[in-house]
């Protein structure tokens, strides 16, 4: 039935609008929802080698509902061990444990790094909705974050100093001999190398250059006179003067119709509810009209709807200690652009290919210069031409066609206007008439039992 299709779509509106009730903005179900009292835990730096201190993180049900934590270990975590390691013995967090809105449990960590680099985990937490009926639970998830940086500090032990201080004069004779090697391969190169590469972007740069100028010179002078040519040699028009008839004549049929067709039809049912409703009051005394709205109302309910520890960290030697320090004196002594520096010196010293670049630079714009101009003229001479006469056949085209196009359409237009308003008028005036006295006689007789005998039927 149309009226119990309409009130279980209402239902179904209703029940999406009560499931959307309890979504909170980033999509979790409010009714079961575990917060952490912070994003990330951030233990800051930590020096080598050392464990950083316990940090917690409490999580809160801050929902309506009570909620089960899932299984609670490094590794349903995620926790990346041995450098973040989970303390179940300091957490009050368990597998299993249930919360009440608004109870809260806490979770530990430490960490301990064992390089001079920043550490990140993002680990995920899990809970289930408690409810009488098993099938219908919930899983829901929320990832945090452990980050923290392990810190070296070369100058707390004199082994570590001294391994610094090696790295550092390895860095340094590096730098040395990267310099000197990219000094002799600047001093290798002769007067041709200067000439071929000073040369080609000399040449590669005023050749552009030039090319622009002299093509956009040429470009202008040229096109007007293209224009012109295109404007003289346009095509016919003949085409317009149909299309402006023809296009006049569909449209005044168009509009004529429309136009005729609704002010017919007005007319049509005024008289004709005028003429019947005369004729009905010299006929009968009085009417009576009666009717009924049945409607349907129906009502309805629905409900919405442990792993084994790691393995402890292990702190690095002071041998290992020793290397990393190595490591680093090496790294923030080392100059990676002391190879360029050298090779961009032996060039600056290398009196033949300063010579050669100086000559190859003077050659390559000239030449470039030249040749530039060149095709920029032949270019912008001949593309103008044809850009000019392109544009100025089409322009003609089109002023002669819009002339003749309006030329034609008015007359069309209004011919057809009327033709067409005329036939449309008086069909849609006789049909409404019909209609309307017909409807309110029915209307007037069947009050009255009698018998109905319809305008010209």
């Amino acid at each position: 039935m149309p009226t119990t299709t309409k009130v279980s779509t209402a239902l179904l509106g209703l029940a999406a609008l009560l499931v959307g009730c309890h979504q909170t903005g980033d999509g979790y179900d409010a009714r079961f929802l575990l917060e952490a009292d912070r994003a990330a835990v951030d233990f800051g730096a930590v020096t080598l080698p050392a464990t950083s201190a316990v940090e917690t993180l409490t999580l809160r049900n801050t929902g309506r509902k009570t909620i089960r934590l899932a299984a609670v270990s490094s590794a349903s975590l995620g926790v990346d061990t041995p450098t973040f390691e989970l303390h179940p013995s300091a957490s009050t967090c368990t597998t299993g444990a249930e919360l009440q809105p608004g109870q809260a449990c806490t979770l530990a960590f430490t960490f301990s790094p064992e390089r001079n680099t920043p550490y990140r985990d993002d680990i995920t937490v899990s809970w289930t909705s408690v409810r009488d009926d098993a099938n219908r639970e919930e899983t829901f998830t929320r990832t945090l974050v452990l980050r923290g940086e392990g810190d070296l500090d070369c100058d707390a032990e004199p082994a570590w100093r001294d391994a610094y201080g090696v790295g550092k004069d390895e860095a340094l004779t590096q730098n040395t001999a990267d310099y000197d090697r990219g000094y002799a391969a600047g001093q290798a190169k002769d007067y041709d190398d200067g000439y071929r590469g000073a040369y080609d972007r000399a040449y590669e740069s005023a050749h552009e250059e030039a090319y622009v100028y002299a093509y956009d010179r040429a470009y202008d002078s040229f096109y007007d006179q293209g224009y012109d040519e295109g404007w003289a040699v346009h095509a016919d028009t003949w085409r317009a003067c149909d299309a402006g008839g023809a296009d006049g004549w569909a449209d005044g049929s168009a509009i004529g119709s429309e136009d005729g067709a609704v002010v017919g039809h007005d007319d049509g049912l005024y008289d004709g509810a005028a003429d019947a409703n005369y004729q009905a009051w010299e006929l009968l005394d009085d009417a009576e009209r009666w009717g009924g709205v049945v409607a349907a109302c129906e009502e309805a309910w629905a409900w919405f709807g442990g792993a084994s520890l790691p393995p402890p960290p292990s702190d690095p030697t002071d041998e290992e200690i020793a290397g990393m320090c190595e490591e680093l004196g090496f790294s923030e002594n080392r100059d990676s652009s002391a190879l360029d520096d050298g090779y961009k010196a032996g060039l600056r010293d290398n009196v033949e290919y300063q010579a050669g670049l100086r000559e190859g630079a003077a050659d390559g714009t000239s030449q470039g210069t030249v040749d530039g101009t060149r095709s920029g003229n032949r270019d912008g001479r001949q593309d103008g031409f044809d850009d000019g006469a392109a544009d100025g056949k089409a322009d003609a085209e089109q002023l002669a066609y819009e002339d003749c196009y309006d030329a034609a359409y008015p007359a069309a237009y209004a011919e057809a206007f009327d033709l067409a308003y005329l036939d449309a008028y008086w069909l849609a005036y006789d049909q409404a008439y019909v209609d309307e006295y017909d409807a309110v006689m029915v209307d007037y007789y069947e009050t009255q039992d009698c018998e109905v005998v319809l305008f010209g039927g």
